[in-house]
């Protein structure tokens, strides 16, 4: 038996973990440079503020589902 066999959601979990992952880093990058460009005086864009607001949600929603996903296969063992 393979793991795809023996593991069902295992696609769809790593999926939904890596894609919230990189939502949350870009949106964390974003952050984190919008509050430097503001330390130092600089006028900031407004995509820099739009982007941690519209990335975290979506970052934990697709976590969220990740981890439901993960109950729903320890189930299935």
């Amino acid at each position: 038996m393979t793991t795809k066999d023996v593991l069902p959601y295992a696609g769809t979990i790593r999926a939904l973990g890596v894609t919230g992952a990189i939502l949350a880093i870009i949106s964390t990058i974003s952050g984190v440079l919008m509050l430097w460009m503001k330390w130092t005086g600089a006028s900031t864009p407004n995509i820099l503020t739009q982007i941690p607001l519209l990335l975290f949600p979506l970052a934990f929603i697709a976590l969220m589902i990740a981890m439901v996903f993960l109950v729903l296969q320890r189930r299935a063992l």
